[in-house]
């Protein structure tokens, strides 16, 4: 984890691939009321997107992408977990196994539209990361 600079917003960052993720807070002035809050232009897209989820498809059908979405985070979660050693503070090796088997018994018990737009979308995060991955020394041999 690391912490933006403008904001003190704690974001994941993958060192080992040069892959930091950029606060894209407004800039805000040191000791900031808003320095807490959600920035503007997220809380601006997220709004446009759930109006025009709302506006566009059923309600339910939102609610069964929506779940696929956090099964599969939580899912990785789990994955991640194991993947722990002790001296990082591994739980037991049997919580993760639960935790991955529940979320992916949950997620394949969704409607299918649901599954598969959620697999869908799940699917486009690694096409846009390879699109977008710049080659490094190592990639070239």
């Amino acid at each position: 984890m690391i912490r933006c600079d403008a904001c003190g917003r704690k974001m994941q960052a993958a060192i080992r691939d040069a892959i930091y993720y950029r606060c894209r807070a407004s800039t805000l002035t040191p000791g900031s009321p808003d320095r807490f809050a959600v920035p503007h232009r997220a809380e601006l897209a997220i709004g446009v997107v759930v109006a025009g989820a709302a506006a566009t498809i059923d309600i339910r059908s939102a609610i069964g992408f929506a779940s696929f979405g956090v099964l599969v985070y939580s899912a990785i979660a789990n994955i991640s977990a194991a993947a722990l050693t002790a001296a990082e503070g591994r739980p037991i090796r049997a919580i993760p196994a639960v935790g991955l088997t529940g979320c992916l018994v949950l997620a394949f018990t969704l409607p299918g539209p649901s599954v598969l737009a959620g697999a869908a979308v799940v699917a486009v995060g690694p096409l846009i990361y390879t699109a977008r991955r710049r080659p490094t020394d190592s990639d070239i041999t």
